[in-house]
């Protein structure tokens, strides 16, 4: 796990933006991290979504994304959508084929690694998973 706090290129920044002024901040840091064992084979991409905008699409073919989400959570909770969709080009595989999209609270240290101190959202898909999925999941921020 871990990693630095520099955004990565595999994937697509979404059209969220910031949360609105005047809305309360969560007084934490809240990150978004891929991580897995074989990513390639699970042949996916995962739009993540947060109180209805689209944040960022992952791919579970490229390298680790690591990505400072704090500005686009309210206090409180927030709504967050995962839909991910299969490859064209997808074969069936194993199920210790993982892919993992985790949501949580965190802190970046000295030298720019971050560490999540709190997973709060774990979405794992595996190459086993033939067909596209979504699943909604409450991030509770403080």
């Amino acid at each position: 796990g871990g990693g630095t706090a520099s955004t990565s290129s595999s994937g697509s920044v979404g059209t969220a933006s910031p949360r609105p002024a005047g809305t309360p901040a969560p007084t934490k840091q809240y990150f978004l991290i891929t991580q897995g064992t074989g990513g390639a084979a699970v042949g996916e991409s995962v739009q993540v979504n947060i109180n209805g905008h689209h944040v960022r699409t992952v791919d579970s073919t490229g390298s680790q994304v690591i990505d400072d989400i704090t500005d686009f959570v309210n206090l409180g909770e927030n709504a967050v959508t995962m839909m991910s969709t299969k490859k064209p080009t997808f074969v069936a595989g194993s199920s210790s084929s993982t892919f993992q999209v985790i949501l949580g609270e965190g802190h970046v240290e000295a030298g720019g690694r971050v560490v999540i101190d709190n997973p709060l959202v774990t979405y794992t898909r595996t190459a086993a998973d033939a067909t596209a999925n979504s699943h909604s999941y409450t991030l509770r921020t403080r």
